[in-house]
């Protein structure tokens, strides 16, 4: 899923009771729940294959999953303490009035932390499974990829339920704290319930596919697709496996489900060209992601320009789900295999880069990380000072004189250097 939908993920759990009484606990659920997505900064110094091949794999894993939140509920409390070692009480009095403000002016402590930790780390891969994309669960150990094919990567309605649950929990708060947290909850159930009513439509929407196609004379062999659509939860965009091809097409859930289908794609992948192209390192590399790859070959002044795309994503030519490489075919006179070469480019010209076309897409996911960032640093910064108590330091005659001016007591309190 979006970045935006992993930091209000977040932030409801805080405001659903995690990040109660709990200093730090908010920041900590806000960077937790974006914190697997690390692995995004490699489009910024790898080419574009090299990093589909790597994401969503080590920091997404059940490795990471154990290490991850122990890392960050550590560094939460280092942080805590680097501040309050720049910032000294300057007096007795002063850590006094401290401890009656707010609770994020008492220590962070690890173990209290460990809980949003996890919550909010594990939330993360468990949202990202949610889409075609998919997930490596299991990695580093194996890399095999699990997809839900659940949500669009980009869901406005788990957006909203979550963004009205956070505003009138916060709401809450300041008329009644014993019922602040219902609100956050309330949307996360709705978000949660909507989440398996989609998921099981898909499931569901396998089988019905598959008989569709089976009845209009298709011949379904192998995997079938129901991806979501942008907007509208009642659209899928459907896909099978015939002998040599993919077959388009859609689904709509109405009272009765209505399923259409479209243009047949082949994979194309007999051709020789092909086969030299995927021995190249950013063809394999590609390959680690992708899902229903196919094939386009076109030759152009002796060679071979072959490009790779996945059928999960379609799209014009030369999309960010793609790769190109340029195969030259043998020289004339030149009979031998061995002399042949093969180079890569990851596009033409014509078309510009595909890591530029990859980094374009990914500065929205990197402006919702700086977001993220930004509500962690204000929820870490302290609150305004407010003293229950008015305090006069150091100063027993005023105190005695204010005391007797408004009619009450005075709480004294002393300390001995020794």
């Amino acid at each position: 899923m979006d970045n935006l939908c992993h930091t209000l993920v977040g932030a409801a759990l805080g405001e659903a009771g995690l990040a109660r009484r709990k200093p730090l606990a908010t920041a900590t659920l806000l960077i937790g729940a974006n914190l697997p997505d690390v692995d995004g900064f490699t489009y910024a110094f790898l080419d574009g294959p090299t990093s589909l091949a790597f994401r969503r794999g080590w920091t997404h894993g059940v490795l990471a999953m154990v290490i991850l939140p122990v890392l960050l509920a550590a560094a939460m409390v280092g942080f805590d303490q680097m501040v309050r070692r720049r910032r000294p009480e300057k007096s007795r009095g002063q850590a006094l009035r401290a401890c009656t403000r707010r609770s994020s002016r008492l220590p962070a402590r690890f173990r209290a932390l460990l809980l949003p930790a996890f919550a909010s780390v594990l939330s993360h891969p468990l949202l990202d499974f949610l889409n075609t994309y998919g997930v490596r669960f299991l990695s580093p150990f194996s890399e095999r990829w699990f997809y839900g094919d659940t949500l669009f990567i980009v869901d406005p309605w788990v957006w909203i339920a979550l963004a009205l649950g956070i505003t009138l929990s916060r709401v809450a708060r300041r008329r009644s704290p014993a019922r602040a947290a219902r609100p956050a909850r309330i949307a996360l159930a709705l978000a949660t319930a909507y989440v398996a009513v989609m998921m099981v439509s898909s499931f569901v929407g396998r089988g019905v596919v598959r008989r569709a196609a089976e009845a209009a004379g298709f011949q379904p062999s192998g995997r079938v697709l129901v991806a979501p659509l942008p907007l509208v939860p009642t659209w899928r965009m459907t896909l099978f496996e015939e002998r040599d091809g993919y077959r388009f097409g859609s689904l709509h859930w109405t009272p009765k489900p209505v399923v259409r289908f479209q243009e047949f794609h082949r994979v194309g992948a007999d051709d020789p060209a092909v086969a030299a192209a995927r021995q190249m390192r950013p063809f394999r590399q590609f390959l680690v992601w992708a899902r229903f790859p196919h094939y386009d070959v076109r030759r152009e002044a002796g060679s071979a320009i072959v490009e790779a795309r996945d059928a999960r994503y379609p799209g014009r030519a030369g999309s960010w789900a793609s790769v190109t490489a340029v195969v030259p075919e043998n020289p004339p006179g030149g009979a031998a295999s061995e002399s042949r070469r093969v180079d890569f480019a990851r596009r033409d010209p014509a078309r510009g880069t595909d890591t530029a076309t990859i980094f374009r897409m990914k500065l929205t996911r990197f402006a919702a990380l700086a977001l993220t960032g930004g509500l962690a640093v204000v929820s870490v910064a302290p609150a305004a000072s407010r003293s229950v108590l008015p305090w006069v330091e150091d100063d027993y005659a005023k105190a005695l004189s204010q005391a007797r001016a408004k009619d009450v007591p005075i709480f004294v309190e002393a300390w001995a250097p020794w």
